[in-house]
């Protein structure tokens, strides 16, 4: 299904060491890059409408992050990339559906498994 990694980015004598999470079925990319890039943003807003929509407090969400648009309905999300429109020479992800409960237990493990990141690398 995925797994972790981790990366080390390096800028001159500058280096900065990322957790990565990758999906082995490619037409699941996408996911990864909205658990990497979009989760988080604005204090993890677009979890809290995934909530939401799942605890029937809000009937559908239609939100964006930077790199992904997602329409949450209860029983499913879609995830799209929206680079694929953007950028012709960035490589893109194709839109992908996801069950919405599954999306939540995979945000739950991605920000988990950052946290322990994070605490590790503050160890070293």
């Amino acid at each position: 299904m995925c797994h972790f990694r981790t990366v080390t980015l390096k800028n001159g004598a500058h280096e900065r060491k990322r957790l990565v999470i990758e999906f082995t079925d490619p037409n699941r990319a996408i996911i990864g890059e909205f658990l990497m890039s979009d989760s988080q943003f604005v204090n993890k807003a677009i979890y809290r409408d995934v909530l939401a929509v799942l605890n029937g407090e809000k009937a559908h969400v239609t939100t964006s992050g930077n790199r992904c648009h997602l329409d949450i309905k209860p029983k499913q999300t879609v995830i799209t990339d929206l680079y694929a429109d953007m950028f012709a020479d960035v490589d893109t992800y194709p839109t992908c559906e996801i069950e919405t409960h599954e999306l939540k237990q995979l945000m739950d493990m991605w920000f988990k498994k950052l946290e322990e990141f994070k605490r590790d690398i503050a160890e070293e």
